[in-house]
């Protein structure tokens, strides 16, 4: 399955953004260690939208658990392994992923994917309209692998 996504636009990250929870803190994220199965903060990514009305979501918690859902399917889960820990967190660190989410919002194009992202407690809202995202593309190309 190939999933190509960009957008376009500017939006600053919305002021609705969760609060972490301290009771889900773990040593590695407050030592900046990362334990060997620890993700360095979760992660839900939602497309909706497009020419056939998707909706799918993609989430990742702090102990590796996954799942993944799409309308018409039956709910997907399971556990990432510790290489793929490692990736998603790499992803998750690269400097780059929160700038382009920080600089692509939502626009007027026509029959897009529409993105919900959440990482930690920062939310972004964006839509795929063919701008360049290749950190943001890293990471849902990552994600799918990771729940399929």
């Amino acid at each position: 399955m190939s999933l190509a996504l960009s957008g376009c636009g500017a939006e600053e990250p919305s002021s609705d953004a969760p609060t972490v929870d301290p009771s889900r803190s773990t040593s590695a994220q407050t030592s900046g260690t990362t334990a060997p199965h620890v993700v360095t903060q979760p992660i839900t990514v939602t497309r909706t939208g497009g020419l056939a009305g998707v909706q799918d979501t993609w989430t990742v918690d702090v102990s590796g658990r996954w799942q993944a859902t799409s309308r018409g399917q039956a709910a997907r889960s399971g556990q990432v392994t510790a290489e793929q820990v490692k990736q998603l967190n790499a992803q998750l660190a690269n400097p780059e992923l929160l700038t382009e989410l920080g600089k692509l919002g939502n626009s007027g194009c026509s029959d897009a994917f529409s993105y919900s992202v959440q990482i930690g407690s920062g939310r972004y809202e964006l839509t795929g309209c063919g701008q360049s995202r290749p950190a943001f593309d890293r990471l849902t190309a990552l994600l799918l692998t990771l729940t399929s």
